[in-house]
């Protein structure tokens, strides 16, 4: 496993997107000054086990899921279906494709909810950007919005990836166990799966509400098969 020393920067484009997550003008400042290990210890205390703490915080064995993981799961802007489907949750939070685990900043909004914001041309992962292909930045967000009564968890993605437009999609993972055969054997795994996403285009800035087995996007109601 490769590590690399943190380094935390917030240069103009993303100071505008942790705005744009964490409020005008107030949360910025709060958003930025957050400590990471002071937000993981805030959600495990309000989740009583593992999966409660998947469901309900949107954190894996103590840690935020990765942001690199969520856009795997998110696929390309233009595809309106999900093409990747799974993500083995275990090895994706120590793997050198979405390296590292100190390449991100995360924060709580007001309601609590973990979100996580990765500057794609510092990264040293696979998905890193030329600089020169991003003037205006490069870099991935996502906002957990809350889980259904079924433990659909709703997360909210933003993408800029090289021009000035910032694409928005809405997820829909869910956890489950599963065999996997990692060289030694077969074993138990947690993977995140997704059941699909929405891509909001003008919808982008519409209110997402988490309400019992449906998600409200603005006015449209969206009843989620568990």
């Amino acid at each position: 496993m490769v590590t690399h020393e943190k380094v935390i920067r917030f240069p103009g484009f993303l100071v505008a997107v942790m705005v744009f997550l964490f409020g005008f003008p107030a949360g910025l400042p709060t958003a930025l000054a957050q400590d990471d290990a002071a937000v993981l210890q805030k959600l495990a205390k309000s989740c009583t086990s593992p999966r409660a703490c998947l469901v309900e915080a949107f954190v894996f064995d103590g840690a935020a899921i990765h942001p690199l993981a969520v856009r795997a799961l998110a696929g390309l802007p233009s595809d309106g279906r999900a093409v990747i489907t799974a993500v083995d949750l275990e090895a994706a939070q120590d793997a050198n494709q979405f390296c590292c685990s100190d390449s991100f900043e995360i924060s709580l909004d007001e309601a609590g909810h973990i979100g996580a914001t990765i500057d794609l041309v510092d990264t040293f992962s696979a998905a890193q950007v030329p600089k020169e292909d991003c003037p205006e930045g490069c870099w991935f967000a996502y906002r957990f919005q809350g889980s259904t009564d079924g433990g659909v968890a709703v997360v909210q993605t933003w993408e800029r990836s090289g021009g000035t437009a910032t694409f928005s999609s809405l997820l829909f993972l869910k956890y489950r166990r599963a065999a996997m055969f990692d060289g030694t054997g077969w074993h138990q795994q947690v993977q995140l799966t997704s059941l699909g996403k929405l891509n909001l285009g003008e919808a982008a800035e519409a209110p997402i509400v988490v309400k019992g087995g449906s998600v409200f996007v603005g006015e449209r109601e969206i009843p989620v098969a568990n």
